[in-house]
């Protein structure tokens, strides 16, 4: 079950654009479908809940789940 940040989750559910990396880095997340992602990714949903919530999410048709969980582990966002 993937896990985001809980700060990261703390600062975007507070509307803050600017969030805090794992690796105390700033950086800017305005990307609608990301923040969405993220606010889901408490620990709590497996990947096939993920998935159900994540075609309700506005996002680019040919970016898959598995993409973008990569781009925000990539990011220093998740932390399992």
């Amino acid at each position: 079950k993937p896990m985001a940040s809980p700060l990261v989750r703390a600062q975007l559910s507070l509307g803050h654009n600017q969030v805090t990396t794992l690796h105390f880095e700033q950086m800017g997340l305005g990307d609608a479908a990301a923040r969405g992602l993220i606010a889901l990714l408490d620990g709590s949903r497996d990947h096939a809940q993920l998935e159900l919530e994540w075609r309700h999410l506005p996002h680019a048709p040919e970016l898959g789940l598995k993409r973008a969980l990569d781009m925000i582990a990539n990011q220093r966002l998740l932390r399992a």
